[in-house]
C-alpha cells in the first residue's frame, strides 16, 4: 500500500469574479446575474451579458436549482443539455460549496455576429466554508481549483445561449478532474463521499464502509493538526481512469496504488487504484493512509496566495501518513515490519531516521521505506508525546523549517539527539 501526496499549482488567467461563499451571497449573485443577463448588446455587449448569465447559472448550481442551471443552454442541443445535466448532478453529489466562472481574454463580438466562443474557467470548492477567487487579484498563480473549457454561444430568440463545451486543458493543470465527464457512481456517508468509475462501482459500498471507519481516526488527527475536514472525497479508479484523472505522473509508477492530490493548496482529493487494492483490508489501509495525508498536509489555504509547503521530506510525510493510516496499531504491528527488519540488518541500513526518497517504481523498496518512516514517526510520538510529534511534522512539512529548527521548537532538543534516540528505539522494536 502506497500513499503519495502530490501538490500542484494550477495555471490560468483572466478576469476575477469572486466565488459566492454564503447562502445570502448566492441569492444576491443570482438576482444580480439575472438582471445583468437582460442587458442588450448595445449596453454591455454579448460577451458581458454571457458572463452575467453564466454567473447566474453558477448561483443556480449552489442553490440546487437544476432548471436555473440548464436555462443558459440551448435546448435544441440535446448533447450539451445532457452534459450540463450530468455536471449538475455530479457536482451536487460531491457537495459543491462554491462555484463561479471566469474568462480568459474577452472575445470581440461584432454587432452582426450570431455566434462566438469564449475561454471559460470554472472555479469550485467542495465542502469548504470559504473558497478563494478563481484567480487572485494580484495575479499569483493559485486561486480556487478550476478547470478550463471552451464554451460556444449562439444567438437563439434574441439572446446568446450555450451550444457546446469542449475541454481546453490549461498548462500544468490537474485536468481532467474525475467529475468532468459526469460519469461517476456516488455513495454518500456521514463523513465521506465515494465516487467511483462505472467499471469499479460495484465496490463503492465497500469503500464507503471502510472509509467511514477511517474517517473517525483521520478526524482525530485533523483536530491535532488544526486542520478540520468538512468531508473527505475518495475517487475509485479503474486502471484506465487511474492514469487519466488528475493528470498525475505518480499514477504511472508501478508501486503507487493511492494518491492524495492537493489542488492549489485548497482541496485535497483522494484517488484509489482499485486493481491494487483487491482485498477489503488493503483498501481500508490505503484509504486511511491517504486520509492521513489529507489531515496532516492538505486543505490548508483558502486565500489564493502561495504558502510554504514542503513535501520533499518524504520520510516524514509518508511516515506520518503511515502512523495515521495504521492507527491505533503501532509500527511494530505493521505488515511492513519484516521489510524494515531486513533493511536495518542490511549493508544499506539507515544511519538515522531521515532517509532519502526511493525508487517509486520498486514496490519492495517502497514497502521498507514506508515502514521505516512509520517507525520513525512512531518513535517521535512514543518518546516525546503525540502532540509534540504533530508539532514537529507541522514545523518541518507545513512551515518549511529545518530538522534542527523543528526539533528545537517541538522537542526542546537538537535534532541529532532525537535522531540518535529514535535510531536505537527502532532497532529495539525489531
Amino acid at each position: 500500500m502506497t500513499g503519495v501526496l502530490v501538490v500542484v499549482f494550477g495555471r490560468g488567467g483572466g478576469e476575477v469574479p469572486a466565488a459566492a461563499t454564503s447562502a445570502a451571497e448566492v441569492k444576491a449573485a443570482g438576482a444580480k446575474a439575472g438582471a445583468a443577463s437582460a442587458v442588450d448588446a448595445a449596453a454591455g455587449g454579448p460577451a458581458d451579458a454571457v458572463m452575467a448569465m453564466l454567473q447566474g447559472q453558477a448561483a443556480a448550481l449552489i442553490g440546487g436549482d437544476e432548471a436555473g442551471w440548464l436555462a443558459p443552454v440551448d435546448p435544441a442541443q440535446t448533447d450539451t443539455v445532457a452534459y450540463f445535466r450530468k455536471r449538475f448532478k455530479v457536482l451536487r453529489a460531491l457537495h459543491v460549496s462554491q462555484f463561479a466562472y471566469a474568462r480568459g481574454n474577452k472575445p470581440f463580438v461584432g454587432a452582426a455576429d450570431t455566434q462566438f466562443s469564449d475561454t471559460i474557467y470554472s472555479g469550485f470548492c467542495f465542502s469548504l466554508p470559504s473558497c478563494p477567487d478563481i484567480l487572485p487579484e494580484d495575479g499569483i498563480d493559485l486561486g480556487a481549483p478550476r478547470i478550463k473549457e471552451t464554451f460556444s454561444f449562439q444567438q437563439v430568440a434574441g439572446k446568446f445561449l450555450i451550444t457546446s463545451v469542449f475541454a481546453d486543458r490549461a498548462e500544468k493543470s490537474r485536468e481532467p478532474m474525475p467529475w468532468q465527464a459526469g460519469d461517476l457512481v456516488v455513495a454518500d456517508g456521514n463523513r465521506v463521499t465515494v465516487a467511483a468509475a462505472p467499471a469499479v462501482a460495484g465496490r463503492a459500498k465497500e469503500a464507503l464502509e471502510v472509509a467511514e471507519k477511517a474517517a473517525v481516526f483521520a478526524d482525530r488527527f485533523a483536530g491535532e493538526f488544526r486542520n478540520p475536514q468538512q468531508r473527505y472525497r475518495v475517487y475509485l479508479a479503474d486502471d484506465k481512469q487511474w492514469k487519466r484523472w488528475f493528470n498525475s505522473s505518480m499514477s504511472r509508477e508501478n508501486g503507487v496504488i493511492g494518491l492524495t492530490v492537493a489542488i492549489n493548496d485548497v482541496q485535497s482529493e483522494i484517488m484509489i487504484k482499485m486493481s491494487g487494492n483487491r482485498t477489503r483490508a488493503e483498501l481500508a489501509d490505503t484509504i486511511q493512509h491517504e486520509m492521513g495525508h489529507v489531515v496532516s498536509l492538505g486543505n490548508r489555504n483558502d486565500t489564493g496566495k502561495k504558502l510554504v509547503f514542503d513535501v520533499h521530506e518524504e520520510w516524514l510525510t509518508e511516515g506520518v501518513a503511515e502512523y495515521i493510516g495504521h492507527y491505533p496499531r503501532h509500527a511494530a504491528q505493521s505488515p511492513r515490519k519484516a521489510a524494515v527488519r531486513q533493511l536495518v540488518g542490511s549493508s544499506a541500513a539507515p544511519r538515522g531516521i531521515e532517509v532519502p526518497s526511493l525508487d517509486w517504481d520498486d514496490p519492495k523498496k517502497i514497502n521498507a521505506y514506508y515502514g521505516y518512516g512509520h517507525f520513525a514517526v512512531d518513535c517521535l510520538a512514543t518518546k516525546y508525546g503525540e502532540q509534540k510529534m504533530v508539532a514537529f511534522v507541522s514545523a518541518m512539512a507545513r512551515d518549511g523549517k529545518s530538522d534542527d529548527e523543528a526539533s528545537a521548537s517541538a522537542f526542546g532538543t537538537p535534532f541529532a539527539e532525537v535522531d540518535k534516540a529514535c535510531l536505537g528505539w527502532i532497532r529495539s522494536q525489531l
